[in-house]
């Protein structure tokens, strides 16, 4: 092995000591992404996975009811962020929860292993994921889905970690999935299921290329910055600093998402909520929402990506809705609150949300932009048919570094997705307790026994 290569220098950053702070965090990101594969459970895939419920069989499984192995992974990692509400790391523009945990999860499952080596092997995945998101840039974003292209690379050193492979087999399952890392942009145009497809198979590709190195399957060792390798194919500019600089690990610059919408929308959500408590001073208590007719229009400032991603007018579907500007705001004005039931497709028409849909213009700000991605931000300003104007600027979303969630709201984040997914249920409160204090020694298989 080389010591050179940018491969090698990721493996070593990933292979140092993780401390109990560490494995503490990535509960945190286990139970989010359990909380959004749960909360998406009325979602078509899920309805139509229920079909599948074949046996309950001797081998471990996650997901509602008791399905086949096979059927119960591919259930769970394509719903993880099927809402919107997945972690995100906003420098890397990856969301590694939908790749890292699953590929973690199932990986121990079949090995047997406990929970704390699934912890471990999930703050190193992340790290590997964010990383390599990290050194890509603008040009490899408006095409490419980073949760993809570098979520294998953490998907495939989560996998390896709990398969206790050693550097030079750990270097194969990393360039190996780097090798066949793909997902194109072109997903997000039309009403797709593609992008939760890019999760399933980005996990299967981690997974299988931690097996295939442990069977001896070698790999080029510099397909990062080789010749025709990753970063020459996917970016116009890539950093290789950003693989090798020393920092803190990854994970604790990674955002949790409060909101069902695309995260481009979130800064301008925040902006919304505040400007609706502006407002709602002047309203009976028992007004149903803040004064719709008193608007006059409605102007959201933001970055260049969030324009192209989410300045949509008249959505059509929950999809849709999730990555429009407009709907997001208008939810955020009228209900003082944003939850999954306002993107299902009964909301849209909604009259209130449908008529400031339509008085909401959405424009590309350069300072706003030149801090993207560093930084997510909006500025929202309502004009009243009064003459007056007022204004609120967001410079990092909630649930930011810089505007953390709480544990407590992570947990009522989870217990929010349960019962919309599937209902008040005694089982996911279990599952989410073991998740959150279960002993690092437990088997993964007897931890997931709380799952509904």
């Amino acid at each position: 092995m080389t010591a050179e290569s940018l491969a090698c220098q990721l493996i070593d950053r990933c292979n140092q000591p993780i401390d109990a702070s560490l494995r503490q965090r990535a509960r945190l990101h286990v139970l989010d992404w359990i909380g959004c594969v749960y909360g998406a459970a009325r979602e078509t895939p899920a309805l139509s996975l229920h079909e599948l419920r074949l046996r309950t069989g001797s081998t471990p499984s996650f997901g509602l009811g008791r399905l086949d192995y096979d059927a119960a992974f591919t259930y769970s990692t394509a719903l993880g962020n099927v809402l919107e509400m997945d972690d995100l790391a906003r420098t890397a523009i990856v969301h590694p929860g939908p790749v890292v945990v699953p590929a973690a999860l199932y990986t121990a499952l079949q090995n047997d292993s406990d929970y704390g080596t699934l912890l471990e092997a999930l703050v190193r995945g992340y790290e590997a994921a964010i990383r390599l998101g990290n050194s890509l840039d603008a040009f490899h974003y408006q095409r490419w889905h980073p949760t993809s292209t570098a979520g294998v690379g953490g998907s495939a050193i989560a996998s390896a970690a709990i398969c206790a492979l050693d550097n030079t087999q750990q270097l194969s399952a990393l360039c190996n999935a780097l090798s066949v890392s793909g997902g194109l942009w072109h997903t997000r145009h039309g009403n797709s299921m593609t992008k939760q497809w890019h999760s399933v198979h980005t996990v299967r590709t981690g997974m299988a290329a931690a097996q295939a190195a442990r069977y001896g399957f070698s790999a080029a060792e510099h397909i990062i910055e080789g010749e025709q390798g990753w970063h020459r194919v996917l970016a116009a500019q890539p950093s290789a600093d950003e693989i090798t600089v020393d920092a803190d690990w990854a994970i604790l610059k990674t955002s949790f998402k409060p909101w069902p919408a695309c995260r481009h929308c979130h800064p301008a959500i925040d902006a919304a909520l505040m400007l609706r408590e502006t407002l709602e001073p002047n309203r009976q208590a028992e007004a149903e929402s803040i004064a719709v007719a008193d608007i006059a229009a409605i102007t959201v400032d933001t970055y260049h990506d969030a324009k192209v991603f989410c300045d949509r007018i008249s959505p059509t579907t929950a999809a849709e809705a999730r990555f429009s500007l407009h709907h997001s705001i208008a939810v955020a004005l009228c209900n003082g609150t944003v939850l999954p039931r306002d993107f299902e497709a009964e909301a849209l028409p909604q009259a209130n949300i449908a008529h400031l849909r339509q008085l909401t213009t959405v424009n590309s700000c350069p300072q706003l932009t030149a801090n993207y991605p560093a930084h997510f931000g909006s500025t929202v300003s309502i004009e009243l048919k009064n003459g007056a104007t007022i204004k609120q600027e967001i410079i990092d979303a909630m649930g930011d570094p810089e505007w953390p969630l709480s544990a407590d709201q992570i947990r009522k984040k989870y217990a929010m997705l349960c019962n919309w997914g599937i209902g008040d249920c005694t089982q996911t409160t279990d599952l989410g307790e073991a998740v959150l204090n279960a002993p690092e020694n437990i088997k993964v298989s007897k931890l997931l026994e709380a799952a509904p």
